[in-house]
């Protein structure tokens, strides 16, 4: 990788954490150490799109957010990943791809019955309070939530 190539790419990711950092000159030295680190690590020949945006995340991004987003990768639309693959229909997920809304009807002790707005319809399905996070999805309540 040239000296040219790698300015570019350090560049480009100084451009991209600017405003989390405050100062130009910090972000590029930043992305120069990254950009060389993984021309180091990894014997890159070439620095593209996917690289430049996974060092943008990994510079720009803060540590609460990263955790965030680790934590949400196990969330589908607010319920966890196994129970959505187990306890959904194949029509119902497919639905889901195209939510409207999504608005909890009803609560009980141990769970909720949300009602899912589509473009195909509406589907209600209860849904256990340990297997529902509201913090990963736009759900709201149909009625006054009593404290």
């Amino acid at each position: 990788m040239t000296k040219k190539h790698i300015f570019t790419s350090a560049h480009k990711i100084a451009k991209g954490i600017v405003k989390e950092v405050g100062n130009y000159q910090i972000a590029l030295q930043m992305a120069l150490k990254e950009v060389y680190r993984q021309v180091k690590t990894y014997d890159k020949k070439r620095f593209g799109n996917q690289a430049i945006s996974s060092a943008i995340y990994k510079l720009g991004t803060s540590n609460e957010d990263k955790a965030f987003d680790r934590e949400s990768e196990n969330y589908i639309h607010g319920v966890v990943k196994w129970f959505y693959h187990k306890e959904f229909t194949t029509k119902q997920r497919q639905a889901l791809i195209k939510i409207e809304d999504e608005v909890i009807v009803k609560e009980t002790e141990k769970a909720y019955k949300i009602a899912f707005f589509t473009e195909y319809g509406l589907f209600e399905k209860w849904i256990p309070k340990t297997c529902f996070n509201a913090n990963h999805t736009n759900v709201k309540f149909a009625y006054n939530q009593v404290a």
